[in-house]
């Protein structure tokens, strides 16, 4: 129908009027272009809704890297003041200490470590045009590369 409009206006021109055979041409390309325009205004709803969603999701998690920074630099101190705290009221000292971290839980791999932080403190903070620009970070696995067997 579209194609059948086009030809008969490179044909006839555009001073020309168009014959009242083509009208229901003319009505369905209008009625199409409505149709499209009511897509168009849906599909613009949809994604500004998705980008408010987003948006909530990254200030949220901007507010929990924030919080676990801050939990993490409060962890450290008390570790750091309980290690002296040992060393000063051990008849061991120093050797306590060591003895202490040998057998301790707490995970002190400073590479590991580093990187997490890193990765926090780049989720802390936006950028200047509001965006979350990181790329997957390393101690978050892959969704499609977890083992699917199950």
């Amino acid at each position: 129908m579209v194609e059948a409009l086009q030809v008969l206006l490179l044909h006839q021109g555009l001073l020309e009027p168009i014959p009242i055979q083509y009208n229901s041409y003319v009505l369905h390309l209008i009625e199409g272009y409505a149709k499209s325009q009511d897509r168009i205004r849906s599909v613009e709803a949809a994604h500004q809704e998705t980008k408010q969603s987003l948006e909530q999701n990254v200030e949220q998690l901007r507010h929990a890297a924030n919080y676990w920074l801050e939990r993490e630099s409060q962890y450290r101190a008390e570790v750091k003041r309980l290690e002296v705290l040992l060393s000063k009221c051990s008849k061991d000292g120093l050797e306590a200490v060591t003895l202490a971290r040998t057998n301790s839980v707490v995970d002190r791999n400073v590479a590991e470590s580093a990187e997490f932080l890193s990765q926090l403190e780049a989720i802390s903070k936006p950028h200047s045009n509001g965006t979350l620009d990181i790329a997957r970070p390393a101690f978050l696995p892959h969704p499609f590369l977890e083992d699917q067997s199950n």
